[in-house]
């Protein structure tokens, strides 16, 4: 059965594996918004660790929705899991150990009501470690974005300049989500990633030059430390292919990067 859209209501996806270090944190940033018209659909996908008792302690907050994978399902399926239970007109991400800005969901609304036809929208990320500390900007290594508010035929320069659009601060209007379809399976450190292409197909994409998330990096995040997750990055490149793309010396070259770095970095 197909569940209703609430035109108002911004739907927040969570998906947890054993993600209690940081978890307290993301969600209060989630519930603490200044628009407060939001449902936060979490999705514990079997964590061995307490990250179903911090989940608990937001139980009291009727915007939380608990779900729990009967057996783990990695990231995608998870997310697809929580795409079906979304009511929002609006989707968006917060990963267990990332966290939003107060006004992130007020701000990414103001845009999209000034921006006729808006359907996805993404802001840049500040950098923090794992004490907390801002270290950096997410865009900061894609310095085309600088000239712009709109980047057409995004997923061209997604292919060739690599992942402009940290997770944590995408914004995507559902009925967006549904012409696209749901996140490839085969993928769960690059998902996003494909998603994204797939979404730049269809619309162009805003761009939002303020920091509204925070997207953290530690020791412990599973596509620092998984090489997989340059196998699934040429996956997705082949997957989204086109010929043309063989006259851009970036894409060749991002191509050949998915081959030497894990290389380099054993």
């Amino acid at each position: 059965m197909k569940i209703g859209v609430d035109e108002d209501l911004v739907s927040i996806i969570t998906c947890v594996y054993n993600g209690q270090r940081f978890l307290e944190e993301a969600l209060s940033s989630a519930l603490c918004q200044s628009y407060e018209n939001v449902e936060v659909i979490v999705v514990n996908d079997c964590s061995t660790d307490q990250s179903e008792d911090v989940i608990h302690g937001f139980s009291g907050d009727h915007r939380m929705r608990y779900v729990r994978n009967t057996k783990n399902l990695g990231l995608a399926k998870s997310r697809n899991r929580a795409m079906e239970l979304c009511r929002g007109r609006w989707v968006t991400f917060l990963d267990q150990d990332d966290r939003y800005r107060r006004d992130r969901v007020e701000r990414f609304l103001n845009r999209a009501a000034r921006t006729e036809g808006a359907s996805f929208i993404f802001s840049d990320a500040s950098l923090l470690d794992e004490r907390g500390e801002r270290c950096g900007s997410f865009t900061s290594r894609f310095p085309f974005l600088a000239c712009r508010d709109r980047v057409a035929g995004a997923d061209g320069w997604l292919i060739r300049k690599g992942n402009f659009i940290a997770t944590v601060a995408s914004f995507i209007k559902k009925e967006l989500c549904d012409r696209v379809g749901r996140f490839d399976e085969r993928f769960n450190y690059a998902c996003d990633y494909d998603f994204y292409m797939r979404c730049g197909r269809l619309t162009d994409v805003l761009y939002v030059p303020e920091t509204l998330s925070d997207w953290r990096m530690h020791p412990g995040q599973q596509t620092k430390l998984d090489g997989k997750r340059y196998l699934e990055t040429r996956a997705v490149m082949a997957k989204n292919f086109r010929f043309e793309y063989l006259l851009s010396p970036s894409f060749v070259a991002r191509y050949c990067s998915t081959f030497v770095l894990p290389v380099l970095k054993r």
